[in-house]
């Protein structure tokens, strides 16, 4: 089971994270992945467990991973991107190596 520490007194974290997610959700209405591909590291890594599409694939890039979430979201008409604070608050960890702000979150589809 993960441990929920409590959040910075400030709401630090959640606020980065939204103004993260409110950069993802109007490059995904905007259907942008050059938009996109700025909000993710260059090595980085998505593997869709049938969450956008009924395919499950991993996709590798920074450009590669913005394309495929554009495609996949326009397709499954994805909205409603939000922090899922009852899953998870958003907080720092170390993945990879690398410090990185970890957070959860959910949406709808219509496809």
């Amino acid at each position: 089971m993960l441990d929920r520490p409590d959040p910075p007194p400030d709401d630090t974290y959640r606020e980065i994270t939204e103004a993260w997610l409110a950069a993802f959700r109007t490059a995904l209405e905007r259907r942008s992945a050059a938009e996109l591909s700025w909000l993710f590291v260059a090595d980085s890594h998505w593997r869709n467990l049938f969450g956008l599409s009924w395919h499950f694939a991993t996709f590798s890039g920074q450009r590669t991973v913005a394309a495929e979430l554009v495609t996949r979201s326009v397709w499954a008409r994805a909205h409603g991107f939000r922090i899922d604070t009852a899953r998870l608050l958003p907080r720092a960890a170390k993945v990879g190596g690398r410090e990185v702000l970890e957070a959860i979150f959910s949406f709808e589809t219509v496809n």
